[in-house]
């Protein structure tokens, strides 16, 4: 399992249950990662080495799935800069999105993938699990 971190977390929904190999998008068995209310919360993953991210699976909480919106994905090299674009949920998710897959352009090349809700006040960030692929 990667290391992961939460800006804040609620309850037991620490980050780590997003990168925990568990893809079930229901919160009654605690395995989901959540943060608390709050503005411009965030997550990231430390992948452990640098890859080249060709794009991102983001598995999201069934009944929560509209609090996620617009939502920028990010990667940071050893800085933690997060300066690298990777690409931006616009909008709000659907029932039928709680599946969302964002592609990186060629060259996304890091070792820290984040996730940030970038618009609106008192939001909850909540991920079931983030798969992150590359080479």
């Amino acid at each position: 399992m990667k290391k992961a971190f939460l800006s804040t977390t609620y309850r037991s929904y620490a980050a780590e249950k997003a990168v925990d190999g568990n893809d079930r998008n229901y919160m009654s068995i605690d395995n989901c990662a959540s943060s608390n209310y709050e503005d411009k919360q965030f997550w990231y993953v430390d992948l452990g080495t640098q890859y080249d991210i060709t794009h991102v699976q983001i598995f999201l909480y069934g009944s929560w799935y509209e609090a996620f919106h617009d939502v920028d994905v990010t990667v940071a090299r050893s800085d933690k800069d997060f300066d690298i674009p990777c690409n931006t949920f616009k909008g709000t998710a659907t029932p039928e999105s709680q599946q969302v897959v964002l592609k990186c352009p060629q060259g996304t090349y890091g070792r820290y993938l984040k996730t940030q809700i970038m618009e609106g006040t008192r939001n909850v960030l909540t991920l079931c699990e983030v798969k992150v692929f590359g080479k």
